[in-house]
């Protein structure tokens, strides 16, 4: 009988260190994946890479979405200022099929410009 209670307590203290070692492990995997999520953006996989739903074709309410708003809109206002210099150096001021006054490009400065930043826009 002693040899029975002696190899019972023995496999109890086998199998509590066993679980003691697998919590040890599921910590060190919890802390591992906590710092992948925090450092490397591991683990957000439904989230978008762009401030950008392409479903709705809305940017996203948070600062990245309003600052990849503010770049698309520069890009469009830079576009319109190249378009306008080249049709008022490549241009003349009347269409040549019908011979009445041409229409030049209008330039739409962004909202978040202050006047300061637009001081080369032409006014039309």
């Amino acid at each position: 009988m002693q040899e029975t209670e002696k190899r019972k307590m023995e496999q109890l203290n086998r199998d509590s260190e066993r679980w003691r070692r697998m919590d040890e492990e599921q910590k060190h995997e919890d802390a591992k994946l906590q710092k992948l999520r925090d450092t490397c953006g591991a683990g957000k996989k439904n989230l978008s890479s762009a401030a950008y739903n392409p479903i709705t074709l809305e940017y996203d309410p948070t600062e990245n979405g309003i600052k990849l708003k503010q770049a698309d809109d520069m890009a469009k206002y830079r576009a319109q200022l190249r378009s306008y210099n080249i049709d008022t150096k490549s241009n003349c001021g009347y269409n040549i099929l019908t011979g009445s006054d041409r229409a030049g490009v209008v330039v739409t400065k962004p909202s978040f410009l202050n006047d300061s930043a637009a001081q080369g826009v032409p006014k039309r």
